[in-house]
């Protein structure tokens, strides 16, 4: 197939709506690129910036400065997020432009036409071979062990006194006639010649639908378009994978500066407490109450 071709087949309409539409994608992904990092807002916050408190850092007993670092971060979080997605909607509307394309070709239509035609040739040829199983003493012993397994498991499951090897053994049981089932199965199925020369049919027009697919596949590469969304894509995972980290290390730090509360609290209390015991001891060797 001839994709130079196709892309000379384009309309001009077509192009310049395609080329809007990345425009807005790549100038969501530059906003993105611009929105300050969650890092950057406490580093000005312990700096003494817009929003610090005095001293820099948190106020002694309170969180709301790192928590509004977590919040900014958490909203950076979902502004590259929604950044991702719009490229990924975009690059999928390229593609499935492209597939549009290829689709009104006579080559895939012949392909795909051929391909589910065999898939019907191989479901009719396997229905009278699991037609003839169904009644074999050898096939219905299998699934009438498989059945009585089944029960015997579920019954020793739900007696608390089974002991765990003697469940093991029976699921085990269940497992074997199962495997049973299933080499009669495959056994009967590659027996039947009909079977098989459909099977073959069916893997070559597979393979003729694969080889279309590597062909619209290189020809999404070499689209103009789809490169420019891969780098957009590139872009706005970095912003993403940067806000992400940006919200860890907020999140991180509010531990630590949590933890430092708490440090701080026990500190003061016992503090207090020594003070009290000492004032107590001075007011009884002074006969004090």
């Amino acid at each position: 197939m001839n994709t130079g071709r196709i892309a000379m087949n384009r309309s001009n309409n077509l192009k310049t709506s395609r080329s809007s539409l990345f425009l807005a994608v790549l100038l969501a992904v530059g906003m993105l690129a611009a929105l300050p990092s969650a890092a950057s807002a406490q580093s000005r916050g312990r700096r003494g910036g817009p929003g610090a408190y005095p001293g820099g850092g948190v106020p002694y007993g309170g969180g709301d400065g790192n928590r509004g670092v977590i919040l900014e971060a958490k909203r950076q979080v979902k502004d590259a997020q929604a950044g991702v997605n719009e490229v990924r909607a975009a690059m999928a509307k390229i593609k499935t432009r492209l597939e549009n394309e290829f689709k009104t070709k006579d080559d895939w239509a012949a392909a795909h036409k051929t391909l589910k035609k065999a898939q019907a040739a191989y479901n009719a040829a396997l229905k009278p071979v699991q037609a003839a199983l169904l009644k074999k003493p050898a096939y219905i012993a299998a699934k009438q062990k498989q059945t009585q397994a089944r029960a015997k498991l579920v019954a020793m499951e739900q007696d608390s006194k089974t002991e765990p090897a003697a469940l093991a053994a029976a699921a085990q049981e269940v497992a074997n006639a199962g495997v049973e089932i299933t080499r009669m199965q495959k056994e009967a199925v590659e027996a039947d010649s009909n079977i098989a020369e459909a099977k073959e049919r069916m893997a070559e027009a597979q393979k003729e639908v694969e080889a279309l697919r590597d062909e619209l596949d290189e020809a999404l590469e070499a689209d103009p378009e789809y490169q420019e969304a891969l780098m957009a894509m590139d872009q706005a995972q970095q912003q993403l994978d940067m806000a992400k980290q940006s919200l860890a290390q907020a999140a991180a730090q509010e531990r630590e500066a949590a933890r430092s509360r708490r440090e701080a609290a026990a500190a003061e209390r016992n503090s207090r407490n020594s003070s009290g015991s000492g004032a107590s001891s001075s007011r009884r060797r002074g006969g004090g109450f």
